[in-house]
C-alpha cells in the first residue's frame, strides 16, 4: 500500500482494501453530504466515488472505481482536467470554481471544490473533488439575467423614461432609462449619488420629504417637475420585499417637455383660431350694416336732388344735401381706408417700410387735413411739438395712427371743445399723446378697445358713426413700431390716447 493511502483506507474509501469494511459515520457523510464526491490520483484514477458522483457518471460506485477519467470524459476535456489536477496535487492549492459537463444524465453545471489530499510527509498524493449540481441555479440566474435585460432594454427603449431606484439615504442604486442631453447628467453619473449631491439644495429640500415619505409607504403621483428647460412628470412609490416590508423607493420619471410645448402651441393656435373668427365676424358686420348705411345716405338724397332738379327746378337746401353727402362719402371713404389697410394686415400682404422721417411734420399734415372737421364742432386744436423729430418709421402707417386717434378726439369732443397734442423724445423712444376734454371712456371698456373679438363703436357727440376698427389699426401698426399705446380716460372728463416708437 502507498504511502498515504493507508489514510484512506481507515476511512474505507480504498477501493484496493475490498475486505475492510467503512465505518457508518464517513459513509454517512459522504454519501448523505448533498455533494458528488470523487477522489482521484495523479495519473486520473479514481481512489473513491460516492452514489450521487456515480449516478451522474452514469453508473454505480463499484463500475466506477479504479478506472481512468479518460473513460469517462471527452479527450480533450479530460486531458484538460488531468494536467489541471496534477499541478494542483503538486502544489497542493485548493481551488472552487464552475464548470458544465456533457455527463449521461445530460449537460449540467457544477460549483466544484477541489482539495489536495496530503500524505505524513505532507506531500499531495490524490484530489478530493466536492461538485454541487447548480444547473437549476444557473438556469434561474440566467432567466433573471434575461428578464433583467429585457426590463431594461424596454426601458430605455421608452420615449422619455427614466427609472431610478434610491435607498433610506436618498441615495440612487440604480438609474436606467433615457435622459435628455439638456438633463446635463448620463444614468451611470447619477448612480451612487444621493439627492443632495444631484441637486441644488433648494431643490433638494423640496423633494426630499416627498422620496423619505415614499419610504414610509407614501406615495406621490404625477409630481411635476422642471429642471433645466425639461418638464417631467415624477412618479415615486415605494417598493416591498415578499414580507411586505419597505426596502427602496422607486422613481419613474417621464420627460414631458415636448408634450407641453405641443399644448402650448395648441393653445395658441386656438386663441389664433378664435381670433380669426373674430375677425371674420367683425369683418361680415361692418360689410353687412356700417359699410352700407352711408351708402343709403348717399344714394337716397342724391335721387331727392335729381328728383327736384329735374322736376321742380327747385335749388333750395341743394348745398345742405351736398354737404350731407360729402360727410357721408369722407366717413365711407375713411372707412374703406381703414377696412382696407386691415385686411392686407390680416392676410400678410402689409408690408412695414421703415424710411427715416420727420414725424412733426407728418403730424401737422394730419391737423391740417382734419381741422375742417374740427371747426364744424368749433374745436381747437393745440400741439405742443418740437420744430423737427427725425426718426425711422414706417410713414404710412404712422399718419394712420396720428389721424385715427386726432379723428376720434374730433368724435368724441363736443362743441367748444379742446384737443391737445404732444410729443415727448426720449433716448429709447417718442411718445406721441392726444388728449381731449370730450366724453370720456367708461372703465369696463378700456380694456376692449383694442382688441377685435371685444372692441365696439360708440356714437360720436353728434352721433357720428364709426366701426371700432380704427383703434384695433392703431395697435396693429404701434407694434409693427416695436411700441406700445395705451389711454387714461374718465367718464365726462375726456380721454388721452398715447403711443410710443421705439428709436432705432
Amino acid at each position: 500500500m502507498k504511502k498515504g493511502e493507508k489514510g484512506l483506507a481507515k476511512m474505507g474509501m480504498l477501493c484496493t482494501e475490498p475486505k475492510y469494511k467503512p465505518e457508518l459515520t464517513y459513509k454517512i457523510f459522504f454519501e448523505d453530504s448533498g455533494a458528488s464526491i470523487v477522489i482521484i490520483n495523479k495519473e486520473g484514477f479514481y481512489l473513491f466515488v460516492n452514489s450521487r458522483a456515480a449516478g451522474n457518471m452514469g453508473g454505480k460506485p463499484e463500475d466506477i472505481l479504479g478506472r481512468s477519467i479518460l473513460e469517462f470524459l471527452p479527450q480533450k476535456t479530460a486531458e484538460k482536467y488531468l494536467e489541471r489536477n496534477r499541478k494542483l496535487i503538486e502544489t497542493g492549492i485548493s481551488e472552487k470554481y464552475e464548470d458544465t459537463f456533457e455527463l449521461p444524465s445530460g449537460i449540467k453545471t457544477f460549483l466544484i471544490t477541489d482539495h489536495v489530499l496530503k500524505d505524513e510527509d505532507n506531500k499531495g498524493y490524490a484530489l478530493q473533488s466536492s461538485s454541487v449540481d447548480i444547473t437549476e441555479r444557473k438556469k434561474s440566474e440566467e432567466a433573471l439575467h434575461e428578464s433583467e435585460e429585457m426590463y431594461r432594454q424596454i426601458t430605455q427603449n421608452l420615449p422619455g423614461t427614466t427609472i431610478v431606484l434610491f435607498d433610506q439615504n436618498l441615495r440612487f442604486l440604480l438609474v436606467e432609462g433615457y435622459l435628455h442631453p439638456d438633463i446635463g447628467f448620463t444614468t451611470n453619473q447619477l448612480v451612487g449619488k444621493t439627492l443632495w449631491e444631484l441637486l441644488p439644495q433648494a431643490r433638494a429640500q423640496q423633494l426630499a420629504p416627498i422620496y423619505e415619505n415614499a419610504l414610509k409607504g407614501i406615495p406621490f403621483e404625477n409630481l411635476i417637475y422642471e429642471f433645466k428647460d425639461r418638464v417631467l412628470s415624477l412618479n415615486i412609490i415605494p417598493l416591498k420585499n415578499n414580507h411586505g416590508q419597505i426596502y427602496h423607493g422607486l422613481v419613474v420619471s417621464h420627460d414631458i417637455t415636448e408634450r407641453r410645448r405641443s399644448e402650448q402651441t395648441l393653445r395658441e393656435n386656438e386663441e389664433r383660431l378664435r381670433e380669426l373668427n373674430a375677425t371674420k365676424d367683425k369683418f361680415f358686420s361692418i360689410i353687412a350694416h356700417d359699410l352700407k348705411s352711408p351708402f343709403n345716405s348717399i344714394l337716397g338724397l342724391s335721387n331727392f336732388i335729381i328728383e327736384e332738379m329735374h322736376k321742380k327746378k327747385r335749388f333750395k337746401n341743394l348745398e345742405q344735401y351736398a354737404t350731407i353727402i360729402r360727410d357721408s362719402s369722407q366717413r365711407t371713404f375713411g372707412l374703406l381706408s381703414n377696412l382696407l389697410e386691415w385686411s392686407r394686415i390680416q392676410t400678410g400682404r402689409l408690408e412695414f417700410k421703415p424710411e427715416k422721417a420727420d414725424i412733426i411734420s407728418l403730424i401737422e399734415q394730419e391737423i391740417e387735413l382734419l381741422n375742417d372737421s374740427a371747426r364744424q364742432k368749433k374745436i381747437t386744436i393745440v400741439t405742443e411739438l418740437p420744430k423737427r423729430c427725425y426718426e425711422v418709421i414706417d410713414k404710412d402707417m404712422f399718419m394712420t395712427i396720428v389721424r385715427n386717434l386726432i379723428s376720434n378726439a374730433i368724435k368724441f369732443t363736443g362743441l367748444d371743445g379742446t384737443i391737445r397734442i404732444s410729443v415727448i423724445e426720449s433716448e429709447q423712444y417718442i411718445e406721441i399723446a392726444v388728449s381731449d376734454n370730450g366724453i370720456g371712456i367708461k372703465k369696463e371698456h378700456i380694456e376692449n378697445l383694442f382688441h377685435i373679438d371685444e372692441s365696439q363703436s360708440t356714437p360720436g357727440t353728434q352721433n357720428e358713426k364709426g366701426t371700432g376698427l380704427g383703434l384695433i389699426l392703431c395697435k396693429e401698426f404701434v407694434d409693427k413700431h416695436g411700441g406700445k399705446i395705451w389711454v387714461e380716460s374718465e367718464p365726462g372728463k375726456g380721454s388721452c390716447f398715447h403711443f410710443t416708437i421705439s428709436r432705432l
